[in-house]
């Protein structure tokens, strides 16, 4: 992760969260989609992630698929908890926090278009083979969160959490690697769109 991916992330999360609010997207029980844009420091690169939720009172779960940036292909799955700290009354418009804890496997991921451009420069006699090595990465993190409402059944949110991230299918040559630990703690970046289905 540098300083170009955290200033775009910023940059597009604060227009949304100071948006006027909206009647009508407050939380109760039921189903609904997430679409979320997220970043850490496993080397992966950004992630689209597309997952089902479900909400009962405070807590929210998601699960679903998670889209590499480069080649936009299925590199893995996600999983997410969330507990609201100061949900919304009934009619109530403002935004909650909440904190969260967050589980993924990556079991088809590649190295992100930096982190390969990089990693090439620094090892030119493994350009094809890096282009083509799959990692298997499971990480976790925990942080918090805002929701905003910014239409009857929409919400904007963004996170922010630290955990760290480990690589299952380690081979010798990855201790080549300069910009990619086997094994790191990291941040965890992300914002994105929640449907609530009513």
């Amino acid at each position: 992760m540098n300083m170009k991916h955290i200033k775009a992330l910023v940059s597009t999360v604060i227009p949304l969260l100071l948006l006027p609010p909206a009647a009508g997207a407050q939380h109760g029980s039921g189903f609904g989609f997430s679409a979320s844009n997220s970043i850490s420091g496993n080397g992966h690169g950004g992630l689209t992630n597309l997952s089902v939720t479900f909400s009962s009172g405070r807590s929210e779960f998601f699960a679903g698929a998670a889209l590499q940036h480069n080649g936009m292909a299925r590199s893995g799955w996600n999983f997410k908890y969330e507990y609201f700290l100061n949900p919304p009354q009934e009619n109530e418009r403002s935004a909650w926090l909440y904190c969260f804890c967050r589980a993924a496997y990556q079991d088809n991921a590649i190295l992100g278009k930096v982190e390969l451009r990089r990693e090439r420069a620094l090892n030119p006699e493994m350009y094809n083979e890096l282009g083509r090595a799959r990692f298997k990465t499971i990480e976790s993190y925990a942080g918090f969160g805002l929701n905003k409402p910014i239409g009857d059944h929409f919400l904007a949110f963004g996170e922010i959490g630290v955990g760290a991230y480990t690589t299952t299918n380690y081979r010798p040559w990855m201790t080549k690697l300069m910009y990619r630990e086997c094994t790191s703690a990291s941040l965890f970046l992300s914002i994105g769109i929640h449907y609530l289905l009513k």
